[in-house]
């Protein structure tokens, strides 16, 4: 037994009654598959998980945010 690709997220549009992908699927013709339909907002970009994980690791090195905005905001040691 295969298994098929897993897909979180994918681009379509509305057209004629019909959902028109964006890009092509990989997989087996005939594959039955559950859609949840969302309105994409304009200017909303998704990245992908690998690109995701890059962006968070950057981010960590920079220290701890949720501190430093505290300690911005702490009127206690003023």
């Amino acid at each position: 037994m295969s298994t098929s690709p897993f897909y979180s997220h994918v681009r379509a549009v509305y057209q004629r009654g019909s959902l028109k992908l964006l890009s092509p699927l990989d997989l087996p013709e005939g594959t039955q598959v559950d859609l949840t339909v969302e309105v994409a907002q304009e200017g909303l970009n998704f990245l992908p998980a690998r690109e995701l994980e890059k962006v968070t690791a950057v981010l960590g090195v920079g220290g701890n945010a949720l501190k430093e905005s505290e300690e911005l905001y702490d009127t206690s040691s003023n």
